[in-house]
């Protein structure tokens, strides 16, 4: 290492920081303006030479239009079309490259946002702004050293031994330098850009315009709220000893968590507004793909801790740094035992702090979406204040799965972009014809209220999700962030409240043979997760012959089930159909092991389903339960005929083999059930349960 003496801090030192003249801030502008303008106006020539060449190649000219040429699958079909948005992207990336690196500051984080996002950018800004991630321009060490002198007394400036002029990476509020104390200790040193609180300001400004501009044009492109939103959190990234808090509080918190990643520990002592001094922690970069084979990473793995130390950051402590790019990530080099996959997180300057209130919202959010919950999703709605102007909680659902769901492979991404853009059109037909809108009419935007804490929840999502598409790994990225919600929302119950016992204390108001096997068996449940919580109970002759209540309320709610615990009956007609599909077993000589299709031809449409089985479609085995039409909307699921048509065509395929896993077919169940009893009674399956279950019990 290159190092330099620490020179003497004189003994007063007041000279104010350096602000740029009105003049640069005005020509600051002025390029911001015109870079937005001739990338704006190169992507509608663009599409004018796309349709032109459409037309010379005999091709559609998709006049019906997609509001996003760069995403839509009818640019990706020919050969030439393609060319010609690959060679736009690269001239726009170049260009965008070029100006950030002259204007620098909050630009790089934009520049830093775009790179990360390999889940929807064309591959060419991701290969080209990927510099901005720790290649900035570096600031001349004078600079540096001047801000030191400024921010240090003499006795601070004295614990160096000495400081390396070169910088480690520079970024768009800081650089890093390497030093070592007179203590011996390695540490490194990031120093604040002089100046750069204005020019932020400003920038901000110039966005906000920016982004007004585009509103008008469109008023669901609205998004000066997020900008508002980032602003105020940007403002206190300045301060660097908010930032060693910051940083402290989740070392902590991973320290105490089982999530091995590492959060470099600061040195009080040489922590002020402008400087933060913490420990050196070797590694690299989580984007070098080349040190990740040669160093043996386990990029599962190493995502994974990752993943986990935001879900705990995020669901649990309540306060995640919100700008998870690559370059804030390092692969650390230095572990004793040899781990070659624990991530490094750097950079906790954008950092947000969740209420409580907010903070369980979220956790019931992400928990609600991978259990499929409706209810909870509209309880997490209610509770961190995002209100909606249509009732339609199944695409909610959907929307929340699918912004959830696992990233596509960098490899892939131009398929999963393909197939997501003709997803979407397909939605939004469902929509407009929902809405009464024409083919050309625009869809009113669903939400009137949303939090602002959301502007960062989505931020490290999508970052998070595009680092996992990025590394080639289809991460199951919800499962990772419903387990800490799940964590949270546990804690959040009162000890008191907590269930004491596998089986309800009530069970011991009664006694009988009944009595202790049912018990036993409902132990047996919940301990093997068969269930989560159940309730037995008989009647015989006006007398309780057995009662039994176990388990908890839920997978988040760790209360117990009581005899009066009160349940949704949204899918207690699942329990008459089911019925009837036994009825008919038992009438018709049927064999439960027998594949569905023996009796409903049509459900072998493809080869993976003709082998699910009566006992698997009763057991929630079948591997269909998330099967749904793409862009579904209510009307769609309620048209029985059209989802029983659904469920047996090829389009509904099984997620996994068939009786490998059970997941609740919360509505697939009834046309699968419902769709086997009408292939067998060639009548409405409606009509065979009335005969045959409802008025022989006498429910009626």
């Amino acid at each position: 290492v290159a190092s330099r003496p620490v020179p003497a801090r004189p003994a007063k030192n007041e000279a104010p920081v350096a602000e740029p003249s009105a003049l640069a801030k005005l020509t600051r502008r002025a390029r911001v303006f015109t870079l937005a303008g001739k990338v704006f106006l190169s992507y509608k020539s663009t599409e004018r030479k796309e349709k032109r060449l459409r037309k010379d190649l005999g091709l559609s000219t998709d006049d019906d239009g997609d509001d996003d040429p760069t995403t839509s699958s009818s640019n990706t079909d020919h050969p030439d079309i393609l060319a010609l948005w690959d060679r736009a992207h690269e001239n726009n990336a170049a260009r965008i490259l070029s100006k950030i690196e002259t204007l620098q500051g909050f630009w790089i984080k934009v520049g830093q946002y775009m790179s990360s996002r390999a889940d929807i950018m064309p591959i060419q800004y991701l290969h080209t702004l990927a510099k901005l991630q720790d290649g900035v321009p570096a600031k001349p060490y004078e600079e540096v050293q001047k801000t030191l002198l400024e921010s240090f007394t003499a006795d601070q400036m004295a614990m160096f031994e000495h400081i390396d002029p070169n910088p480690l990476s520079t970024a768009s509020l800081a650089q890093v330098h390497r030093a070592k104390l007179v203590d011996g200790q390695d540490v490194v040193v990031k120093v604040q850009h002089r100046g750069v609180a204005s020019l932020m300001r400003q920038d901000m400004e110039n966005l906000r315009t920016i982004l007004s501009l585009l509103a008008r044009s469109d008023p669901n492109l609205d998004f000066n709220p997020v900008v508002n939103e980032y602003t105020s959190e940007v403002a206190r990234e300045l301060d660097f000893r908010t930032e060693c808090a910051n940083m402290e509080e989740v070392r902590k918190l991973l320290a105490a968590s089982d999530v091995r990643a590492k959060v470099p520990q600061s040195i009080p002592e040489l922590v002020v507004e402008r400087v933060l001094t913490m420990e050196f922690c070797e590694g690299f970069p989580i984007r070098d793909l080349e040190k990740l084979d040669e160093n043996h990473v386990d990029r599962s793995l190493h995502l994974g801790r990752v993943c986990e130390a935001w879900a705990m950051q995020m669901h649990v402590g309540g306060t995640f740094n919100a700008d998870p790019h690559s370059g804030n990530i390092l692969v650390s080099t230095a572990e004793v035992d040899g781990d070659a996959s624990v991530p490094v997180l750097l950079d906790f300057g954008l950092t947000k702090r969740l209420d409580e209130n907010m903070r369980l919202a979220f956790a019931r959010l992400v928990h609600s979406a991978e259990e499929n919950d409706v209810d909870a999703l509209l309880q997490s709605f209610k509770d961190m204040g995002l209100v909606l102007n249509r009732y339609d909680p199944f695409e909610d659902m959907a929307a929340m799965r699918r912004s959830f769901a696992d990233p596509a492979p960098q490899s892939k991404a131009k398929e999963s972009l393909k197939n997501k853009a003709l997803d979407r059109k397909l939605r939004e037909k469902a929509m407009k014809d929902d809405q009464g809108v024409d083919e050309r009419g625009k869809l009113r935007n669903p939400v009137d209220a949303w939090p602002s804490e959301l502007v960062f929840f989505t931020r490290v999502t999508a970052m998070l999700r595009g680092l996992c598409s990025r590394l080639e790994v289809q991460y199951p990225y919800l499962s990772t962030m419903a387990k800490s919600a799940r964590v949270a929302l546990k804690d959040s119950v009162p000890h008191h409240e907590r269930a004491q016992s596998l089986v309800h204390v009530s069970a011991d108001d009664h006694t009988s043979s009944l009595q202790e096997r049912v018990r036993k068996i409902a132990e047996d449940i919940v301990v093997e997760e068969e269930a989560v919580g159940l309730q037995f109970c008989v009647i015989s002759h006006g007398d309780i012959v057995a009662n039994v209540a176990a388990g908890t309320l839920g997978t988040a709610d760790p209360r117990p089930v009581t005899p009066s615990s009160l349940f949704n009956a949204f899918s207690v007609s699942k329990a008459v159909l089911a019925a009837g599909a036994l009825v008919l077993i038992q009438e018709k000589g049927i064999d439960v092991d027998d594949p569905i299709s023996l009796y409903w031809p049509e459900f072998a449409s493809h080869p993976q389903k003709e082998c699910v089985t009566i006992r698997q479609a009763l057991s929630h085995q079948a591997g269909l339960a998330d099967a749904f039409p793409k862009g579904a909307s209510i009307d769609v699921l309620t048209d029985w005929d059209q989802m029983k048509n659904f469920i047996a065509s090829s389009e509904a395929l099984p997620s996994h083999p068939p009786g490998d896993e059970t997941n609740y077919h919360y509505l697939s169940f009834a046309w699968i059930i419902g769709g086997l009893i009408e292939a067998v009674t060639k009548e409405p399956y409606e009509r065979y349960l009335e005969k045959y279950v409802i008025d022989p019990s006498g429910v009626r």
